[in-house]
């Protein structure tokens, strides 16, 4: 583990919110963490908003100079062209965007997304300087005593041989702007959340393999996150396991109070460790 590394706490909007509410969302969140003295250097926030309200927050983010971080929920696989519907990461670059979501459960369950577009995905991101927050997890619905670490593995490894496609001189600094979120399907919108040590086993895996693949220095540098039905009550077991690095919330963020409240608590934890 490396305990430089910041707590990036990152909401997921989904299909919520207007442009309008997601504005107020931001003002109220911004002045409750102003009010608590949020360190934002050892928790990183993130808002992953919908594409219509990215220029609005981009507006806000700009005028107040807030440290408050925003991203997409997709980005195209194209660089640009006849493609209609679709939002390129150059696009995304110049509204401000820092992450973009990729490869969600919902995205590969009901917009068929595999791990080859998932790629072509991350690679556009990172072209213009976009990280992307790469999502992996087991596709059965069914509770796991343990993760399923031949699955995941098969999900990573084309990400970790493009990595090694890079060059040796490039993998660390590569690997800084990609973060993992560990998502088993049968854990996410349905109140499942992975117990704290099933959690740390599937992480240290996925960190293990990418040690073996690429060594320890640069598993060091790659963010592992979990997203999964985590709520405020779930928060402080996950987030004090050696090998997370943030976490992936969605309903239980969704009011800027109660995302403040996660906040506050994973602050408390960090400053305790």
């Amino acid at each position: 583990m490396n305990n430089s590394r910041s707590k990036l706490i990152a909401v997921n909007f989904k299909m919520n919110f207007d442009h309008l509410e997601m504005t107020h969302y931001l003002q109220k969140l911004a002045w409750l963490l102003y009010d608590a003295n949020h360190d934002y250097t050892k928790v990183q926030v993130l808002l992953l908003a919908p594409f219509t309200a990215l220029r609005s927050i981009q507006t806000l983010v700009t005028a107040d100079s807030l440290p408050i971080m925003y991203g997409s929920q997709d980005v195209s696989s194209y660089r640009s062209g006849a493609y209609t519907g679709e939002i390129s990461a150059a696009q995304l670059a110049k509204l401000g965007v820092s992450y973009s979501l990729i490869g969600h459960t919902e995205r590969r369950k009901y917009h068929n997304e595999d791990d080859d577009l998932v790629l072509k995905k991350a690679t556009r991101a990172l072209e213009v300087s976009i990280k992307p927050i790469i999502c992996i997890g087991e596709e059965d619905e069914e509770v796991r005593e343990h993760p399923d670490f031949d699955f995941l593995f098969r999900q990573l490894n084309p990400i970790v041989q493009k990595i090694n496609k890079v060059g040796k001189d490039d993998v660390i600094p590569f690997l800084e702007n990609v973060v993992i979120a560990y998502e088993p399907h049968w854990s996410v919108s349905n109140g499942k959340t992975c117990t704290p040590s099933f959690l740390q086993d599937a992480l240290a895996g996925i960190r293990a393999h990418i040690t073996e693949e690429l060594g320890e220095v640069a598993a060091n540098k790659i963010s592992l996150v979990y997203g999964g039905s985590v709520n405020l009550n779930s928060v402080a077991g996950l987030i004090t396991e050696p090998d997370i690095d943030g976490l992936l919330i969605g309903k239980a963020a969704l009011d800027p109070e109660s995302f403040a409240k996660i906040l506050r608590l994973v602050s408390k934890v960090v400053e305790s460790n």
